[in-house]
């Protein structure tokens, strides 16, 4: 039997939990000097001090690490994320609170807000984990948001959106109606744009000055939307 006390051994899960936080540091170290495309297994084994057999028990490959990396990055967001939406009690003050909390983890961590939000990865497959993909976290906390304020919007989603939508009610986990899903989209992929738009300079450098600014006129127009409903758009 392991003992937990006195320095006594690890248990199995212990030892893994070790080395996969070793393996996710190393590797977000490479991923910030050279980017997705040069993360190296031998490397992070060298790093890490042990062989390169017993880093694949952990991962077989360079798309197992980055998916390790990319479940690692959407956790590290969504907890922050999540814990600044708790601490508000009004609609407007926590879709603030998710959009301004966003954009400041990306802002620190533009590396990892380019791995899960920036152009995809050359010959990366995403690994299939349903309900347990961490990268679902943040459309449902702002879906979470959405639903406590808008009615079914106006326009009507098509017939194949709306087919994938009601699917993804389910998916979620949310007492919400597939209109007020695809609302939400709307809102996630909108409040992103304008995050990745400052982060990746793509309105130049002088950006940067004004992106928060950017950010707080279209949170303001979206709790508008929420707040009224349909009426907002007559």
């Amino acid at each position: 039997m392991n003992q937990k006390q006195g320095g006594g051994r690890r248990s199995r899960a212990e030892n893994r939990a070790n080395m996969t936080n070793g393996i996710i540091e190393v590797g977000r170290k490479q991923l910030a000097k050279r980017g997705a495309t040069g993360l190296s297994l031998r490397e992070v084994a060298r790093e890490i001090g042990v062989a390169p057999s017993a880093l694949y028990r952990y991962v077989n490959d360079r798309n197992a690490l980055l998916s390790l990396l990319i479940a690692d990055a959407f956790t590290r967001l969504s907890d922050e994320v999540d814990a600044a939406v708790r601490a508000e009690k009004g609609l407007a003050e926590k879709l603030t609170a998710y959009a301004m909390t966003s954009r400041q983890w990306a802002l620190s961590n533009s590396e990892l807000w380019g791995l899960i939000y920036g152009n995809p990865v050359p010959g990366y497959e995403a690994a299939e984990l349903g309900e347990l993909d961490p990268g679902v976290r943040p459309l449902r906390t702002l879906a979470a948001i959405i639903s406590e304020g808008v009615e079914d919007p106006v326009p009507e989603p098509p017939e194949n959106f709306r087919k994938y939508l009601a699917v993804s009610v389910e998916e979620l986990g949310i007492s919400m109606t597939w209109p007020q899903l695809a609302y939400a989209g709307q809102c996630w992929s909108c409040l992103n744009g304008v995050i990745s738009t400052e982060v990746f300079g793509r309105f130049g450098r002088d950006f940067s000055e004004v992106g928060r600014d950017m950010l707080v006129q279209t949170v303001a127009g979206m709790v508008q939307t929420i707040k009224w409903g349909p009426s907002a758009t007559r």
